[in-house]
C-alpha cells in the first residue's frame, strides 16, 4: 500500500499547487467535474489500449498508454477525495474482500 498512498499524497499536493496557481482563472473542481474529467482521461486511455492491440493506427492515437493510466489514477484519487472516501482504505478492503471469494472458489 505504499505505492498508493504514495500516490494519493503526490495528488493531493500536485492538487493544491493546481489550485494556487490558477485560483484566478477558474474555481476549485466540484465533484461532477472531477467526475467529467476522469471520463475523459478514461477515454484517452481507451484510445491508448485500441492503439496498442492494433485496432486503431499510430495515426489516431490520442494519448501514450503509461500516461493515460497515470492521468486515471490521479483523477480517482482526487475525486475520491472529493467525496470524502479514504480510497487507500477501500482499496485494501476491496483486495481482501476480492482475495476472501478467490479463496472460497466464488470468484
Amino acid at each position: 500500500m505504499i505505492l498508493l498512498k504514495e500516490a494519493i499524497l503526490k495528488a493531493r499536493a500536485l492538487e493544491r499547487k493546481f489550485n494556487e496557481k490558477l485560483a484566478d482563472r477558474r474555481e476549485k473542481w466540484d465533484g461532477k467535474t472531477l467526475l467529467i474529467d476522469l471520463m475523459e482521461e478514461v477515454g484517452e486511455l481507451s484510445n491508448a489500449v485500441l492503439v496498442a492491440e492494433g485496432a486503431k493506427s499510430e495515426k489516431r492515437r490520442k494519448a501514450e498508454l503509461g500516461d493515460s493510466f497515470a492521468d486515471v489514477l490521479l483523477a480517482v484519487i482526487l475525486l475520491a477525495d472529493a467525496y470524502g472516501v479514504d480510497i487507500e482504505k477501500e482499496y485494501g478492503a476491496a483486495l481482501e474482500q476480492i482475495n476472501s471469494r478467490i479463496d472460497a472458489g466464488k470468484f
